[in-house]
């Protein structure tokens, strides 16, 4: 027979405060548990200091707590060994609910870990901003440094969530104290290695095919060349890593991974091939989308609905924005979901070159959000172009409304501004297409580039320009 239950060892460890409030705990989580609740009845009065062996032995307790002897069943002292069983499990939690409660940092951390999970994302944002701001640690050493790198974590995550455009200002300071925190970790291991090695030198190690480099490590070194070289060669061998090793990498970590491959994708579709990357950047949105990074179940941002679906429009997977539209619209936002769908089946019926059904949605008057009123506007103008109508009025207009608005999204008024500029060249054909080639490449914020290059190319001016 068992003789030294866990329990009582660790209720020997036990104060007397810390007796009383884990007394207080059982009856207040486990008030029910009468078997369980008779054995500590029994046996706390031991404790501390007070352990008496032969009342404490098993066959004594086992008369006293339950009015019989204990017979030669197995029934009887394993009675008594599921009630200590329970009882250690009881102790451990409440031990590191105490613990817990008395690390602040830690409790905190948690509690912002479980705001996210469960998508609160408000009270997320104000528990982020709040804990980023506060100093857990006395002194600034390692631990300090472990407290800054996941609360910048949290800082860093209610920067982006819930924002049609991420706060960029904020977010660089953030990633840069959370290197400087890494840094340090960093070179005081190295630090530790040199003096390991200063008291015992070792031959370095030597590395054998077998002893590859970490998955993960390899990936980030990966990300890294491609964010700093561009070479598309990066971007792939990171798609085939992560593929090949995706049941040693954490959900998260994959997720991370995947927004640094959608980062880069869609910045070269802006910015380089928009018909090769199209394809890249779509087949990885499906992917995103299959592992609910883009879609949670609450809520996904329009920003992220309507990027999918002008991708895949230039991808020509048409069919598919369809069902995706009707899909994942109920997804959206529910103040502004109507309109967000409007836009996204305006996009799909431009790509089919349905220019009346494209005028038809964009004349809808439910449109109040600034940037789905860009989006909307954007596609209106181009329509018209396509089909030869006189845009001079609905020019004027949407310049006038931006003019009027006080805080647009910065960004979207210097593109539409820059937009329009060069569409009214277009228009009045009074200059040479190498000067409209200029003024494209002079507006690097223009989104709808290509399609502006298209008519370029095709452009002939009324009147002669020297150098055209």
């Amino acid at each position: 027979m068992k003789k030294n239950p866990k329990f009582l060892e660790f209720m020997a460890r036990l104060d007397e405060s810390e007796l009383a409030r884990f007394e207080k705990y059982l009856r207040l989580e486990y008030p029910k548990e009468g078997n369980a609740m008779s054995v500590f009845r029994y046996y706390k009065r031991f404790f501390p200091g007070k352990e008496h062996s032969d009342r404490m032995a098993l066959p004594y307790a086992f008369r006293k707590i339950y009015g019989v002897e204990m017979g030669p069943r197995m029934s009887d002292p394993k009675k008594l060994w599921n009630a200590f069983s329970r009882l250690y499990g009881w102790l451990k939690d409440f031990l590191i609910l105490e613990k817990l409660k008395a690390d602040r940092f830690t409790a905190d951390v948690f509690w912002m870990d479980i705001l996210l999970e469960k998508g609160l994302n408000s009270e997320h944002s104000k528990q982020a901003i709040a804990a980023y701001h506060t100093n857990y640690s006395q002194f600034y050493d390692l631990k300090a440094c472990l407290q800054q790198i996941e609360l910048g974590r949290h800082y860093r995550q209610q920067l982006v969530q819930g924002r049609p455009i991420p706060d960029y200002k904020a977010i660089e300071p953030c990633i840069l104290k959370i290197h400087e925190n890494a840094d340090l970790i960093s070179l005081k291991m190295k630090c530790e290695l040199l003096t390991i090695k200063g008291v015992r030198p070792s031959k370095p190690p030597v590395h054998t095919a077998d002893e590859a480099i970490p998955p993960l490590q390899l990936i980030y070194h990966h990300i890294h060349l491609m964010l700093t070289k561009g070479a598309t060669e990066h971007y792939e061998e990171i798609e085939k890593l992560l593929q090949a090793h995706s049941i040693q990498i954490s959900r998260a970590s994959s997720n991370d991974i995947l927004r640094y491959l959608h980062y880069h994708a869609a910045r070269m579709f802006r910015e380089a091939d928009e018909k090769v990357w199209s394809h890249k950047l779509h087949r990885l949105n499906k992917v995103l989308l299959e592992k609910e990074v883009y879609s949670p179940q609450k809520e996904m941002p329009s920003s992220h609905f309507q990027n999918i679906v002008s991708v895949a429009c230039v991808a020509n997977d048409l069919d598919w924005v369809n069902i995706f539209i009707e899909e994942y619209s109920r997804f959206l936002p529910v103040k502004t979901r109507e309109e967000n769908k409007v836009v996204a089946q305006t996009a799909l019926a431009f790509a089919r070159k349905d220019f009346h059904k494209v005028l038809e949605l964009s004349g809808k008057p439910l449109f109040k959000d600034e940037i789905q009123i860009f989006r909307i506007r954007i596609f209106q103008l181009r329509a018209m172009y396509e089909l030869g109508l006189d845009l001079s009025d609905a020019l004027n207009a949407y310049n006038t409304h931006l003019l009027r608005r006080r805080n647009p999204v910065t960004a979207y008024k210097e593109s539409a501004i820059a937009f329009m500029s060069v569409l009214n060249m277009l228009i009045e054909k009074k200059v040479t297409k190498k000067t409209l080639i200029k003024s494209l490449e002079a507006y690097p914020q223009i989104f709808v580039r290509t399609w502006l290059r298209e008519k370029i190319d095709a452009y002939k001016s009324t009147v002669y320009r020297g150098g055209g």
